[in-house]
């Protein structure tokens, strides 16, 4: 998100409000250190403890003018009141967040509280015509009654890779650790999976925006005219 900020936004300076968990504060102190190392300025950075459900004290410290952007991090529930509460005081022009605000309740949420909210995820689309997706999504929609959400997917493909390895290098904990860092391109329903020697899992996410109760992909396309530019 730092480097689509900086090369694809040209943001100057943001503000960082973040969940104050392990999620929420590793996740702030890698995009300040990238935002900052892209030549960024991050102007402020508020935390908030889980449960929290009024903003404003820490929406009434934000000083308008001394931002272009805001990087939201936290879950759904408390993204959308975040949001609600700096729409009714602040209304930033940008607001950026993470995957966490891509839920069926996002596209439902009061008054249009979160379009135009952008954040990134890994291409995943239920709607999409790839085989494997839709055999998920029917499944899903015929067991819950609902269309399975990025963390659904999530979800089904860490059972498939873990029975994958499972099944090629064994049960024991290192057996499947020996597997996992040797999962290479398992295409799932999130996407392609790799881990890295370190074990962490590679994935190119894409950037989306919330826009007429769609989650809309972000292209070249879109992303000028978002922007003002003229397309070729």
């Amino acid at each position: 998100m730092a480097l689509y900020l900086r090369e694809k936004f040209h943001i100057p300076s943001v503000a960082v409000i973040y969940l104050n968990n392990d999620y929420g504060r590793d996740l702030q102190k890698v995009f300040v250190s990238e935002f900052r190392r892209l030549g960024g300025q991050i102007t402020a950075t508020f935390e908030y403890p889980p449960g929290t459900t009024d903003f404003s004290p820490i929406i009434d410290k934000l000083k308008p003018n001394s931002f272009h952007a805001v990087y939201l991090i936290g879950y759904f529930p408390d993204l959308v009141e975040l949001i609600s509460t700096l729409r009714d005081t602040i209304d930033p022009k940008w607001i950026f967040s993470v995957s966490a605000i891509a839920t069926p309740g996002a596209l439902k949420a009061r008054n249009g509280t979160l379009e135009g909210v952008i954040f990134l995820q890994p291409a995943y689309d239920p709607n999409g015509r790839d085989p494997r997706v839709q055999k998920f999504v029917k499944k899903y929609k015929e067991t819950y009654g609902e269309t399975p959400d990025i963390y659904a997917a999530h979800g089904y493909d860490a059972v498939m890779i873990l029975a994958q390895n499972m099944r090629l290098f064994g049960t024991t904990p290192e057996e499947v650790q020996f597997g996992l860092f040797r999962t290479h391109g398992f295409k799932g329903v999130a996407g392609i999976t790799t881990f890295n020697d370190d074990g962490d899992v590679l994935r190119f996410p894409r950037l989306y925006m919330i826009q007429q109760g769609r989650f809309v992909p972000l292209d070249d396309a879109r992303l000028k005219t978002l922007l003002g530019l003229k397309t070729p």
